[in-house]
């Protein structure tokens, strides 16, 4: 099963242009790559061009050979011969009732909004200070240990003392 995703962007005060993205569409994964190397209206609309994609890469096609390491998107008309499913118009309110667990904004020039998991309009975020909160947050394992020395501070301070 893989994570769904839209991918819009701000075209007009209530109009956003989207596309459908069927896998890896957590903020890890297109949230990452979206704020990364999506950062300019031009390589949005580019992106968008494709219609409805299969897989966000961080190069829009096999053809763009400055960094052959990483992945090429994957769109459903251009690479895998479906249909054409071009971007299409909605507003606001409506990105939230297409059925995925995340929707992308690109908002501004480098600014990319995201809600995720049946977060409201209301909720979005900034993809970048959540991307850096969770590259800034303790790991389960250090939250685990500073569990396990307050317990045993805990502990050792309620051994009752002998009184001499």
């Amino acid at each position: 099963m893989s994570t769904n995703s839209i991918i819009a962007k701000k075209i007009d005060k209530d109009k956003y242009r989207a596309i459908f993205c069927q896998c890896d569409g957590d903020l890890t994964d297109n949230g990452r790559i979206l704020s990364k190397y999506y950062t300019t209206p031009e390589r949005v609309d580019q992106l968008l061009e494709l219609g409805d994609i299969y897989a966000l890469g961080e190069r829009l096609s096999e053809s763009e050979k400055e960094k052959p390491e990483e992945r090429a998107t994957i769109a459903y008309t251009r690479d895998k011969g479906e249909e054409l499913c071009p971007a299409k118009e909605y507003p606001f309110e409506e990105l939230f009732d297409l059925d995925t667990p995340y929707v992308y904004i690109f908002i501004k020039e480098d600014k990319w909004v995201y809600s995720g998991w049946g977060g409201l309009e209301s909720d979005l975020r900034e993809v970048k200070e959540a991307l850096n909160y969770l590259e800034t947050r303790p790991s389960l394992e250090e939250l685990l240990e500073e569990e396990e020395d307050l317990t045993e501070d805990t502990a050792s301070s309620a051994e009752p003392t002998l009184k001499q």
